[in-house]
This record gives structure tokens, sequence and C-alpha cells, in this order.
């Protein structure tokens, strides 16, 4: 156990930290950002579920469209919408519920956390070329041990954002497409009360 914890931090490189949170920064300060993606949530000795959707982000404003609902989000407050149902719920935000939520939450947890960053390129992901970067949370009491994190270096896109959870939970992001300035409009990604006037609306906020 001694030599295994020796050979890891014989391999960690600090370098790897800029590639990380620039490609990250990419995403967070894009003018207008346009995802294709999918979720692939895995719980132990279960199958994978898979969701598919897109996500739009100007700012801290977001909208996540999936197959069965959309979020709606300001980085505070989110407007669960459930079309089929005609409901919506309003929740507060804070950085623990944001983590998972969608890509948005997932990148600023990966920007606002302390890692210890292993090159892992060799793994050979999806069968393209890709940077793979191993890290490794600081906070020993963090709910996630590892998360793998690829993307095409070239362009500074991502491709894979792998999380692994200690209960033996996995969560996978994947990138189809995306777009740094897409064309669309703040109101189309922001909440509109108007609109949703004849739904059932259900306020989840303690405060």
């Amino acid at each position: 156990m001694i030599l295994t914890s020796g050979l890891l931090l014989s391999a960690q490189n600090p370098e790897l930290e800029k590639v990380v949170h620039e490609v990250i920064d990419k995403y967070q300060k894009a003018p207008a950002l346009d995802l294709d993606f999918q979720f692939e949530l895995t719980f132990p000795e279960q199958e994978p579920e898979l969701f598919n959707g897109r996500f739009f982000r100007i700012g801290d404003q977001y909208l996540v469209d999936l197959d069965e609902y959309t979020l709606i989000s300001d980085g505070k407050v989110q407007y669960t919408i459930q079309e089929k149902n005609k409901e919506v719920q309003i929740t507060s935000l804070d950085d623990e519920s944001m983590e998972l939520s969608s890509p948005s939450g997932i990148l600023k947890y990966l920007s606002d956390n302390e890692f210890k960053y292993f090159d892992k390129s060799e793994l050979k992901q999806g069968g393209q070329p890709l940077r793979i970067i191993e890290m490794i949370p600081e906070d020993r009491t963090s709910d996630y041990f590892k998360i793998r994190f690829s993307f095409v270096e070239a362009e500074q896109k991502l491709k894979y954002i792998e999380i692994f959870a200690r209960d033996g939970t996995r969560v996978q992001l994947t990138v189809e497409k995306t777009d740094f300035a897409a064309k669309f409009s703040p109101q189309s990604i922001t909440w509109d009360e108007e609109k949703y006037k004849n739904y059932y609306i259900e306020d989840l906020r303690i405060d």
C-alpha cells in the first residue's frame, strides 16, 4: 500500500491543473453555450439509466432540456418543469445540490474544489485520441473518490466526464456536440411565470 501511494504521488503533475481549468473556463465563459449531451447513471448492481439532453447557458442562466422534464435556473433557484403532468417544482440551489444536476453543476464542482491530477491518456476512451486526466479529490470526506476528465486537446472540447462515487454509483457525462457561440436569446432560457400560469406550482424553497 505504501508503494502504491508513492507511485501515485510520483505520477502527479501540477501542470495538469492548468490544462483542466483552461477547458472548464472555456465552457464557463462562453458567450452562449449549447451542448448536446448524454447522462449515464449507474447504481451498483443495476442497469445504467440513460438521459439525453440539450444544455443552453448564458452567464449564470441556463436551461437543461431532457426527455422527461426541463430545468431552468439562474444558479440560485431551479425550476423543474414536467410538461406531461403540467407541474413545476421550485427549489433553492446550493453547491451540493448543483453537483450532478446539470453539466453546469458538474463543471462548477470541478472548478471550485481541490484535486490531485494524473495523466491517464493511455486509456484511449471511445477509440479516439483524447487527453484523459484523472482527478482525485483532496477532500477525503468527498462523496466522490475519482473523476476522469476527457477532452479533445487541440479544440479544448469536452468528450467525457466520469464521476466515481464511494457508494459505487457512477455518472458519465458524454458531450456529443459543443457550440460556444450559439444563437439563442437570454429570454428563451429564463423562467417566465406567465408561460406556466396554468401549471401546478410547488414551491419547495425553505426560506
